[in-house]
């Protein structure tokens, strides 16, 4: 096979979501059953309180348009982030992805990663390191590979 980015983007996309799912998803849970321990308490998982999902529904939709005026602000003080290639690279991106079925973009870039990434990091390996040591470190080192995984990855 020749090079990932020979690929088109709706396979790349699937092979991401894939990929995503297996590593973060089916690994540990193969080393769950394998330890013969308890999913739910593995995962760090527990009922969630109906006002939990109302509160996350509101930050949700209302951190984006801070972050928006937030964005704005700076390029009004002429500190951006984002270069002019950069820029036109994304609008590309963004044509092609008009192009792709929505159903495929969200399993592949938001299902996948939330869903999977947040039972790794927040579960799994926030529980065995809770295990291992104490609750500051535990914070620390989850939180640290968390970034170091989101740099490296992009």
């Amino acid at each position: 096979m020749g090079q990932l980015s020979e690929l088109s983007l709706p396979v790349r996309l699937a092979l991401s979501g894939i990929a995503t799912s297996l590593l973060f998803g089916a690994v540990p849970l193969i080393a769950i059953r394998l330890q013969r321990l308890d999913p739910w308490q593995a995962f760090g998982l527990h009922a969630a309180v109906p006002a939990a999902f109302t509160v996350a529904l509101l930050l949700g939709v209302s951190v984006w348009p801070i972050a928006h005026e937030i964005i704005m602000f700076a390029e009004s003080l002429g500190i951006s982030s984002i270069r002019p290639k950069q820029l036109a690279a994304a609008e590309g991106l963004l044509a092609e992805l008009r192009t792709i079925s929505p159903i495929l973009i969200l399993a592949a870039m938001a299902f996948a990663p939330a869903i999977f990434e947040e039972l790794f990091f927040r579960g799994y390996l926030f529980s065995a390191l809770r295990q291992a040591t104490s609750r500051r470190n535990t914070i620390l080192i989850s939180a640290l590979l968390f970034g170091l995984f989101h740099v490296i990855s992009n």
